[in-house]
């Protein structure tokens, strides 16, 4: 279908066209469609691209980053498969700074099935090591659209912001973002609770029992039980 495409629409797509397909499909299965789009982008990307695919099936991942540039080494594909790579080796401390740069969860769905495993357990391994920074960056970012996975990375993100980095603006913006990202009575009262928390921690009382008394409302929850005790 890819050929076919292309065959039809080839003086329409433009290289950067080609660099943003090639983008998506290197975070999904690498077939023959993969492999016919590295010659169509430029020489930088085709480094890249053959590194990614070379790391997939790769045992010495440090070899193969070596011949990149900082940049493309950095790339958020080159990163996702190098993490993958450190953490099945157990060294996952040495990924720990390269969360950052993972990439955002593509529009397929294996793409974002990859991504998610990678930055769920590495969100689980820095809190074991006690990483909170590494942590956090594990779900920063995340870039899913909507649904289960978005509630679960904000969540995760402003609870590591708030109760571990002691950063109560940066935790209320992923509360903010957990509130408005589903409308189910669970995650309102989860949401407008910890939106209570982060207010309070930055010494705003009346701000912090607003919420409260929101997601006191949920009452059949179980944050929204605990947003009642604060409410009073």
């Amino acid at each position: 279908q890819q050929s076919r495409i292309y065959s039809r629409w080839s003086g329409w797509l433009t290289s950067d066209d080609h660099v943003t397909r090639l983008n998506m499909l290197l975070l999904g299965p690498h077939g023959p469609a993969t492999r016919a789009m590295v010659a169509l982008v430029p020489a930088d990307r085709q480094a890249v691209a053959n590194t990614v695919m070379a790391l997939r099936t790769a045992y010495a991942p440090d070899v193969i980053v070596s011949g990149l540039s900082p940049a493309q080494a950095n790339d958020p594909a080159v990163v996702l498969e190098r993490v993958r790579l450190l953490r099945s080796a157990g060294r996952q401390s040495e990924a720990f700074p390269l969360l950052s740069a993972l990439p955002a969860a593509p529009s397929h769905a294996d793409g974002q099935n990859t991504l998610w495993s990678e930055r769920r357990n590495y969100f689980l391994d820095a809190l074991q090591q006690g990483n909170a920074r590494a942590a956090y960056a594990a779900m920063n970012g995340h870039g899913f659209p909507s649904g289960e996975r978005k509630v679960d990375a904000e969540f995760f993100a402003g609870w590591v912001a708030l109760t571990k980095l002691n950063d109560p603006a940066t935790a209320a913006q992923h509360f903010e973002v957990l509130r408005n990202a589903s409308s189910t009575p669970i995650t309102q009262g989860r949401a407008l609770y910890w939106l209570g928390r982060a207010a309070e921690a930055r010494g705003d009382r009346e701000g912090a029992q607003r919420w409260y008394q929101a997601g006191a409302e949920h009452w059949q929850t179980f944050y929204g039980q605990l947003a009642a005790e604060k409410a009073g």
